[in-house]
């Protein structure tokens, strides 16, 4: 009955939407190099993957060693994040992961769930149906596609700046660009400035596919994170192009694992099928390998190897991007059996969140360590400026006081510096339409920096502000549903 029903919302809703979008890329889900991470005293730095030809290191390494906090100069301009590092200890396991315990911390008063928002809507005009097909070898994307329905309830305003073709158009332009069929396979891959294929790109893809009513390449995306699997049962983030299906040992990453997870479950709520079956064993999985428990707090690793209060090698920071809290409050709901470790990861997250906010005047480190603390002055860069998304997702699905409190502080800090484009951080989709995204709390001011962002000039070409765009764009309109 609940499949039905959402079903129904979708095709209701396709008729309310035209769409809109963009282009944008340049440095976050780039590996760290050995130059950008400091390697802990006594341990050996791990060999990790070069940082991309135009982005500079974040965090110094002076002699092998991690840089005393006297010898760290915070750059001024946002340089790109990384994926994980790749040190690779013994993992078991061919039984089923079990769940890491959850902290209980002293209950947090619960938020209040305000009135939603009623935004001036866009335009109606009805969209034609899209091919349910392709010919053979051709990835999706070409065909006039349905915009996404509203979601039952949207808490946040919905840009009248931009329209739903403009989405469509930059969509189709996205994939002709970004995406490549594997020969001899059912799978595609989405490929990054320079030749890489990465699992945040896969997972993006998904997540754009789906919002785009765009199954075919949603399916071949899939099947490529499902080729790829390390031991663990998640994606290895980085692999050339079109690689043959295997485990290449490269560990994984959490943000596309997350991102994944979500894909699925919007895809199942779309179109039905096994999907959420999948979502949820990724989700066992990112939560057995990819959490731990820190000071009575659950947070997310970077990866499944690596980095959080339990890593031996020293590398125990968190990267607060990869946090999802309307991921984590829609998990908590569709896996009952997962719910008390998501509803943690949730509440910890705007714990954390609270801590960098009060630390940098509104905005987030690229890393932190895993209790909050500052990592190596790590500052608001490529990684970062990805937060004020996740977070109005979920406001936009929530309404919870607490993505409210943080998105003000941000449009307030956005608002210091001049608007948008907001002060000395790069001029591009990554950085400005995040920026954008912390005023969705305003239907007025969400209008006049949506508008700003479009505006701004910036360079979207790289695949990095390319993608982040149009994931931007897809809220903006309010076609990015909970599925709840």
């Amino acid at each position: 009955m609940l499949e039905t029903k959402e079903a129904a919302v979708w095709a209701l809703l396709a008729t309310l939407f035209t769409g809109c979008g963009t282009a944008d890329e340049n440095a976050a889900g780039g590996p760290l190099s050995s130059a950008s991470t400091p390697s802990p005293s006594g341990s050996p730095a791990p060999i990790l993957p070069e940082p991309r030809p135009d982005m500079s290191a974040t965090s110094p390494v002076v002699n092998g060693e991690p840089p005393a906090a006297s010898n760290v100069v915070a750059s001024t301009t946002p340089t790109p994040s990384s994926e994980p590092a790749t040190p690779t200890p013994a993992v078991s396991s061919t039984v089923a992961p079990s769940l890491p315990s959850v902290p209980t911390p002293e209950p947090s008063p619960s938020a209040t769930q305000p009135a939603p928002i009623t935004p001036t809507m866009p335009s109606t005009e009805p969209v034609p149906s899209p091919s349910s097909s392709a010919p053979d070898g051709e990835t999706g994307g070409a065909p006039s596609v349905p915009a996404e329905p509203e979601p039952a309830v949207w808490h946040a305003a919905i840009s009248t700046s931009i329209s739903g073709d403009q989405l469509d158009s930059e969509y189709a332009a996205w994939v002709s660009k970004y995406v490549q069929d594997c020969a001899g396979t059912d799978s595609a891959v989405v490929v990054k400035d320079g030749g890489q294929v990465v699992s945040e790109g896969i997972a993006y893809g998904m997540l754009l596919a789906v919002g785009q009513d765009d199954q075919m390449l949603f399916d071949k995306l899939w099947r490529y994170y499902e080729d790829h699997l390390d031991e663990n049962g998640l994606m290895n983030w980085s692999m050339e192009v079109c690689a043959a299906a295997g485990d290449n040992d490269a560990n994984a990453a959490a943000d596309a694992d997350l991102d994944a997870t979500m894909a699925l479950v919007q895809a199942s709520s779309r179109w039905g099928g096994d999907y959420l079956a999948s979502a949820e064993t990724l989700g066992q999985s990112i939560l057995a390998f990819e959490t731990v428990s820190c000071a009575d707090r659950l947070v997310i690793k970077p990866g499944d190897t690596w980095g959080g209060c339990e890593d031996t090698s020293g590398q125990t920071r968190i990267n607060p991007s990869y946090f999802a809290p309307g991921y984590y409050r829609v998990f908590a709901a569709r896996f009952e059996a997962q719910k008390d470790q998501w509803q943690a990861l949730l509440d910890g997250t705007y714990e954390l969140h609270a801590i960098y906010q009060q630390r940098l005047d509104g905005l987030f480190p690229d890393w932190s360590d895993a209790d909050g603390a500052d990592w190596y002055d790590s500052t608001y860069g490529y990684d970062a400026c990805r937060t004020p998304w996740r977070v109005a997702v979920d406001f936009a699905w929530s309404g919870d006081d607490r993505a409210r409190t943080t998105l003000e502080a941000t449009a307030a800090r956005v608002t210091k510096e001049g608007g948008i484009p907001a002060g000395t951080y790069p001029n591009n989709s990554a950085f400005q339409g995040a920026f954008a995204l912390s005023f969705i709390t305003d239907q007025q001011s969400f209008d006049s920096m949506t508008e700003a962002w479009m505006n701004a000039g910036g360079d979207d070409t790289p695949y990095f502000q390319a993608t982040l765009r149009l994931l931007y764009l897809q809220v903006a309109l309010g076609r990015f549903p909970s599925t709840l």
